[in-house]
């Protein structure tokens, strides 16, 4: 009798499909300027967008790493920034900040030189009925563009008292391989104004030129839109009402390292770089960032502090 032949293996079930993605959503943030915008507007809004408190605590699509914003399209008076959103309550979410984040939407409409006619759009796509125009007639967003009320003629008050000394709170950042210069100091004074808000005490003129209270403004010496990007050192300015809100906005930088940590590494700071923080009334230390700040280097470039210079002899006995 022949043998039998063996059994056949099973056939393996084929392997279950992968999970699809979940649907994403995207918000495009629009700005229209008739008197002309390039590409550098364009990448200057996707900045503005990513380093401002719209995507605080929102999850983002990233293809390829990156941050949220990036420039997608680019016309005469047109430009426009997009990012991916996971879904729609993060979208919600995101629009929900753009809508109260009012200094940071009025610091863009500076930064950007917006006239009254011009408007900042921003449309998401998983929830149209939520979207947002900023124009000249926004409050809050140009209110140089909103004429005030006139009103009824009233007696001359008594003249106040002389208000207190103000004092100027200055950051100064030094980069030896040098290329700072007029954007780097804009953009620096637009940094620190949107991650360190709420500021205690501010007052006098507003970054960029505008006005409100707990604004820094570029004040480099000499420094002018349109020079070439050749210094080694830019500084920026906040206008405090006393010494005590300026003591209070030190201890508020002293900790924020990571603020300070995050501008090392957005201006490419190299071992031995600094930032300062110098107050005009406070009686105290210079406030510094730099080779005795743990953290604030970036961890790759592998910062290690020189040696403290040795001792001084000791002095030889008198006769």
């Amino acid at each position: 009798r022949p043998p039998r032949p063996p059994p056949s293996p099973p056939v393996p079930s084929p392997p279950a499909p992968p999970p699809r993605p979940p649907p994403s959503c995207a918000v495009v943030v629009s700005l229209f300027r008739m008197d002309g915008l390039t590409e550098t507007n364009c990448n200057a809004l996707a900045t503005q967008m990513n380093i401002a408190l719209f995507t605080d605590g929102m999850d983002f699509i990233l293809p390829g790493g990156g941050p949220p914003f990036r420039c997608t399209g680019t016309q005469p008076t047109r430009v426009q920034v997009t990012a991916l959103v996971f879904d729609a309550g993060n979208e919600a979410r995101f629009m929900s900040n753009f809508r109260s984040q009012t200094l940071a939407t009025a610091l863009i409409a500076s930064v950007q030189q917006l006239a009254c006619e011009d408007v900042l759009l921003a449309t998401p796509s998983c929830n149209p009925d939520l979207q947002a125009t900023l124009t000249g007639t926004t409050p809050e967003f140009m209110p140089r563009c909103i004429p005030s009320p006139s009103p009824p003629p009233a007696p001359l008050p008594p003249s106040p008292p002389p208000a207190p000394p103000s004092c100027d709170l200055t950051l100064r950042l030094a980069r030896a391989a040098g290329g700072l210069g007029f954007e780097s100091c804009d953009r620096l004074a637009f940094i620190l104004t949107s991650l360190l808000q709420p500021l205690p005490g501010g007052g006098g003129e507003g970054s960029n030129g505008g006005s409100g209270g707990g604004s820094f403004r570029c004040t480099t010496p000499g420094l002018s839109r349109g020079d070439a990007p050749e210094l080694s050192e830019v500084q920026v300015t906040l206008t405090l009402s006393d010494a005590s809100a300026e003591a209070s906005a030190l201890l508020s930088l002293a900790g924020s390292l990571d603020v300070m940590a995050s501008l090392a590494r957005t201006y490419s700071l190299a071992c031995g770089d600094t930032i300062e923080a110098l107050p005009g009334c406070a009686a105290r230390q210079p406030l510094a960032f730099g080779w005795f700040t743990p953290g604030f280097y970036p961890a790759e470039l592998g910062c290690v502090a020189p040696p403290a210079p040795p001792p001084p002899p000791p002095r030889p006995p008198s006769p």
